[in-house]
């Protein structure tokens, strides 16, 4: 009797071995290299076998994270791409706390790049964008912070202006103007009154502020120089500014 309780426990784990009978692998370290290392259902996690769940959930590299396109206009475009810890099962879903933005879905992988769109109506300011990734083992993340995309649809103010008082006839007129927010770009329009002299500025910028020169004329009379500026800030609004200096122009 002995003899058969042996042999049949011996039987037992020659099967349990050769894979007849399920095993409970327990809790034991399994170092690996990928998922194929890894007895089901237990997976890589690029050193150790993991069992699935809420706590192994896929997460995001943060040094992998890049926004592209914010700030952006209601209607633009933004590109999000970051890599997550291992294998994407399913396309991330994304979150952000303004429902006017739709991004793609992106791609099953570990490396994400999803391209989404702004809705025109859109609010100004700050919105959080968050993602939920699932694995291929199917755990499911808790929405992962990835960043703000920030929304900007009004032109830049003008916030001061630096001009002289006069500029000499055939002078060069520089004009700085600081504004609201960072510029992309300026330009300046000089108009001489009682006569037919405009000239159309491409200035420089630098941070908030942008500077305009340009040679100006005039009649031999007394006569002004009317400064226009068209500020654009970097999510490409512009807003054009009427009369932003007068300057006499002396004979």
């Amino acid at each position: 009797m002995l003899f058969r309780v042996a042999s049949l426990w011996f039987l037992g784990v020659v099967a349990a071995a050769v894979g007849c009978f399920d095993v409970d692998v327990g809790d034991a370290a399994i170092t690996c290299d990928d998922d194929d290392d890894c007895p089901s259902p237990l997976f890589c996690d690029g050193a150790l076998c993991q069992r699935g769940g809420a706590a192994n959930a896929p997460g995001v590299i943060a040094d992998s994270i890049v926004i592209d396109g914010s700030p952006a206009r209601p209607g633009g475009t933004v590109t999000v791409s970051f890599s997550a810890t291992r294998t994407l099962g399913a396309a991330p879903d994304f979150v952000v706390d303004d429902v006017s933005f739709v991004l793609d879905s992106g791609t099953s992988g570990a490396d994400v790049t999803a391209t989404g769109s702004v809705a025109a109506n859109a609010t100004d300011g700050d919105h959080d964008l968050d993602v939920v990734l699932v694995d291929d083992a199917g755990n499911t993340s808790q929405a992962l912070a990835l960043g703000t995309i920030v929304v900007d649809g009004t032109g830049p103010e003008v916030a001061s202006v630096d001009a002289p008082q006069t500029v000499p006839n055939q002078g060069a007129l520089v004009v700085e103007v600081s504004a609201s927010e960072v510029l992309s770009a300026i330009r300046c329009v000089y108009a001489v009154t009682l006569s037919d002299f405009s000239l159309d500025v491409v200035g420089t910028v630098a941070g908030t502020r942008g500077t305009c020169s340009g040679v100006v004329e005039g009649a031999a009379f007394a006569s002004a120089v009317v400064v226009d500026a068209v500020l654009v800030d970097v999510a490409g609004n512009s807003a054009r500014h009427d009369t932003v200096a007068s300057v006499a122009l002396t004979p």
